[in-house]
């Protein structure tokens, strides 16, 4: 269904429930019907993961310095989020007291 009418004149597909919904009311109905029914498979996902499963796995874990950066990319944020929401309740209570 991702893909059931092809634009005249282009490979691009568009959805069938799209092209339903067109239609004032029926459209919706339909469209809410055919999707209760029908499981939609996102066909370019699919392909990405069938790609990924066929790929051969890494050889060696990856080096801790590698898992220090992932890592300090993802909490120096955090941390700057939890300064700047002290600083700001700090100056907050410093005006109104």
């Amino acid at each position: 269904m991702d893909d059931a009418v092809t634009v005249p004149g282009t490979r691009v597909g568009v959805g069938l429930d799209a092209v339903i919904g067109l239609v004032p009311g029926i459209g919706d109905l339909v469209g809410s019907a055919l999707s209760g029914v029908i499981v939609r498979a996102n066909r370019k996902n699919l392909r990405l993961l069938l790609r990924e499963v066929e790929r051969e796995p890494l050889r060696e874990p990856p080096s801790p310095a590698y898992v220090a950066g992932a890592v300090a990319l993802m909490l120096v944020p955090v941390l700057a989020g939890i300064v700047v929401a002290v600083l700001g309740i700090w100056l907050l209570w410093r005006l109104l007291t």
